[in-house]
């Protein structure tokens, strides 16, 4: 038998649904390397945003 998968609980809003869409347009993702090169760079921005006392976001 195969493994069930768990039902999503994150609703997905109309803001959730266009960030993935702005990525693909503003890095023009094509290959699984250009997905980790934009997970490092958001990566960067959210420990920047943290530094800078922004903790409450997260």
């Amino acid at each position: 038998m195969g493994k069930k998968e768990k039902p999503s609980t994150v609703v997905m809003t109309d803001g959730k649904r266009e960030i993935p869409r702005r990525l693909l347009s503003e890095y023009d993702i094509q290959t699984a390397q250009d997905i980790q090169e934009v997970l490092k760079d958001l990566l960067g921005v959210l420990n920047s945003l943290k530094n800078r006392g922004l903790r409450d976001i997260f």
